[in-house]
């Protein structure tokens, strides 16, 4: 996040492209991490359920429920 202000930052003072072009990959990087982080973040939560792995805080194992009907 700090490296897109910092691109638009630049981009606005100085008025350069190659600033421009920084601030256009931070936010294509951006999108990539938005897009890819709750799919890695289901990958990491299925796979601890299936070794056995519970939060320590779990009312109710709606993964356990699905399997059962």
């Amino acid at each position: 996040m700090a490296v897109i202000v910092y691109g638009f930052y630049r981009w606005n003072i100085s008025g350069d492209s190659k600033f421009g072009v920084l601030a256009l990959h931070t936010i294509v990087a951006l999108i990539c991490l938005i897009i890819t982080n709750p799919t890695g973040a289901h990958a990491i939560a299925r796979a601890a359920h299936r070794s056995g792995v519970m939060p320590k805080q779990a009312v109710i194992d709606q993964l356990k429920e699905a399997k059962l009907k």
